[in-house]
């Protein structure tokens, strides 16, 4: 939910459709606990990053 929001620009509502009719509150939960983390856990936010790279290749 994190990368659909931060690469693709994802409205909430439309994440959580794309991710099993999920509500768009359970998207921005999911967004805000990952934002969060990232900033206090250096190898989430590594692999965060590799992933985005990844992403971008294509």
């Amino acid at each position: 939910m994190f990368l659909l929001r931060d690469v693709l620009s994802l409205s909430y509502p439309n994440i959580g459709d794309r991710m099993g009719k999920r509500d768009h509150t359970t998207a921005i939960y999911a967004f805000e606990k990952i934002a969060k983390e990232i900033n206090k856990n250096q190898t989430l936010n590594q692999k965060i990053l590799m992933i985005k790279e990844l992403i971008n290749k294509e």
